[in-house]
């Protein structure tokens, strides 16, 4: 029977033909319901071109320092004594997407908090574009995965032109969700979330506002093998001295060998390699200066040369850490001088729909979720950060045994991830 259907279907193009329509066609239905049965992908995702070797296509170093700005503001509002992590990458992708649609003294305030200075969009656009491409890893020992949406809810009339764009300049899935029936939105920008971080942030939006009309996330997620592992027999219980003066008992990382280190004012900072070519570097501060001057010593560093810092011979002690953190990015880019986007009579996102104007389009919520967690094989980080529109309607031995600021860099010194460990027991936020 197999021989004479096999005989009849070569002797019968069309019928074949029909076949593979019906079987493609079957292909999309079961596709379309195992996203969501209200959840409808209006653009196909254009993949980067990727993996690239670090540092192929060099970035503009305003644009990596815009990063470095930026993680330093963020972290200046988040430190009061307590574990902070922020994703400068990620907060200014996601940034810059609702800023491709804005017009006038609303896109120039947003560029100027996101501290591109005089840099004009058609750049900045490019250079996210670029740092995507650059950043992305999916290798044995290094995977930066980076990941863009756009959930456009009951149809509203967005320019296309703006989705598009959101496609090609930011490889991000544009999708239109209806808040009628089956599984809400919020559900399912939380699921997305949560699977393009790996399960490290589950749930990134605790509600949305009622006329919230589109979302734009990114989501990062970072998982990084030591170039040379901190041995478990290596692992020792140690004293970490927080910044009130009052101890904790924590275990501490120990490896001795060769590690890169600079000199700075604030602190004393060395690279740990990645396999692959990133890095964490670490910051102590030193005597009388805080974390948080750490943080700014690091994140003012060039850290792109952090690959030809003096070699030393060093017993390094890193506490293993894991914490989780979550930071009101509406507050926070405010307090940078974004005012006009959050003003509902005042915002002009007349790029996104040409009823903007009328209607009152403006950044309702913003928020980002982060995870990190340090151990003897390397390290696993995760980032979310969702803008919502709405309408109107080093020493020889080198021990973090006080609180300390890190970033995950690569190369060029683009940073992932900047954060402040204030107390490596303290993992709220990490479940």
């Amino acid at each position: 029977m197999l021989n004479d259907r096999a005989s009849f279907v070569r002797r019968s193009p069309a019928r074949t033909a029909v076949l593979l329509l019906a079987l493609f066609a079957a292909v999309a239905v079961a596709l379309t319901a195992c996203a969501s049965p209200n959840e409808k992908l209006l653009t196909t995702k254009l993949e980067p071109t990727y993996p690239l070797a670090a540092g192929t296509n060099t970035l503009d170093p305003a644009y990596v320092a815009s990063l470095r700005a930026l993680g330093a503001d963020l972290l200046a509002q988040g430190a009061a004594g307590r574990n902070a992590l922020v994703s400068p990458f990620s907060a200014s992708m996601a940034f810059t997407m609702a800023a491709s649609g804005a017009k006038g003294d609303t896109l120039a305030e947003m560029l100027a908090a996101l501290r591109f200075g005089a840099m004009p969009l058609a750049d900045i656009v490019a250079q996210n574009r670029l740092a995507f491409e650059n950043l992305y890893r999916n290798e044995e020992g290094l995977k930066v995965l980076l990941a863009n949406s756009v959930w456009v809810f009951d149809g509203y009339p967005f320019r296309q032109d703006f989705l598009d764009a959101a496609q090609k300049d930011f490889f991000a899935s544009v999708r239109g969700v209806s808040t009628g029936d089956g599984t809400g939105p919020l559900a399912l920008i939380n699921a997305w979330a949560s699977d393009h971080t790996n399960g490290k942030i589950p749930k990134l939006m605790e509600h949305l506002e009622p006329n919230t009309v589109m979302v734009l996330v990114n989501a990062l997620y970072f998982q990084g093998a030591w170039e040379t592992p901190f041995g478990t027999e290596e692992t020792k219980s140690g004293t970490f001295t927080k910044a009130d003066g009052t101890t904790v008992s924590t275990d501490f990382l120990w490896r001795t060998g060769e590690f890169r280190t600079i000199d700075a004012d604030a602190a004393t900072l060395v690279a740990v390699p990645y396999k692959g070519e990133d890095a964490m570097i670490l910051a102590l501060p030193k005597e009388g200066r805080s974390a948080l001057d750490a943080a700014d010593a690091l994140l003012a560093a060039d850290a792109r040369e952090w690959s030809g810092w003096l070699s030393n011979g060093t017993r390094l002690g890193l506490p293993k850490f894991t914490f989780g953190s979550t930071m009101d990015l509406a507050v926070a880019m405010q307090a940078l001088g974004m005012k006009k986007a959050f003003l509902a009579d005042e915002a002009d996102f007349s790029g996104l729909s040409d009823a903007a104007l009328q209607d009152g389009l403006f950044i309702s919520a913003a928020v980002q979720k982060t995870f990190i967690a340090v151990n003897e094989k390397g390290t696993e980080a995760g980032a979310a950060t969702a803008v919502s529109i709405s309408d109107k309607a080093l020493p020889a031995t080198l021990s973090f045994d006080r609180p300390f600021a890190f970033a995950i860099v690569d190369l060029q010194g683009v940073p992932l991830f900047a954060g402040l460990v204030a107390d490596p027991t303290d993992h709220e936020g990490a479940e």
